[in-house]
């Protein structure tokens, strides 16, 4: 073998096969460039789609937990309304503990408000809306306020898109020809 053989050249000077197939290794073929580029573009794309996938599971996942946990705390929460409630007019108990009572529903309003839950509390005279408000009974009505929440029972609570529990609320009716 020639020395000029050893450098990818023939006896005659011309490139030898062998540096024609290095040199053809190290570039790919345009086709081969392409489909690579396709190759990569789309495991990106699947990569960044598994990405929000995930992501779109670990808020419904936490949704689903702060939902169960609130079922289970709103009759508690239920609880001190009422007893706020019955606490508010009167004259037999030291004022103290009912500003402690009204401190600490509102603390736990902000707890859940940071939580990013949604407290409903309609106000009176407004609408019942049937996505988030539960009927659950009537009274006569007093003058054109017919059909209109007069009283909330019970506030609702929603979790993102997710209603935990409606507002429950009476409302207005016509009253009856006598």
């Amino acid at each position: 073998m020639s020395d000029n053989a050893k450098y990818g050249e023939n006896e005659d000077g011309s490139p030898s096969a062998v540096g024609q197939s290095v040199e053809s290794e190290a570039r790919p073929e345009p086709e081969e460039g392409d489909a690579l580029q396709d190759r990569l573009l789309r495991a990106l794309a699947e990569a960044e789609n598994a990405r929000k996938r995930a992501e779109k599971a670990g808020t419904e996942g936490r949704q689903a937990g702060m939902a169960q946990l609130l079922s289970e705390l709103a009759p508690a929460l239920d609880n001190l309304d009422l007893a706020l409630e019955a606490l508010a007019g009167s004259h037999e108990i030291e004022p103290s503990l009912i500003k402690g009572l009204e401190a600490t529903r509102r603390a736990i309003n902000d707890a859940l408000l940071k939580a990013g839950v949604k407290i409903l509390r309609p106000s009176i005279g407004e609408d019942p809306d049937p996505n988030v408000h539960e009927i659950i009974g009537t009274v006569p009505s007093t003058g054109s306020n017919a059909g209109q929440i007069v009283s909330v029972a019970q506030s609702g609570y929603m979790i993102g898109p997710r209603l935990v529990r409606p507002a429950r609320v009476i409302v207005s009716r016509e009253r009856e020809a006598s």
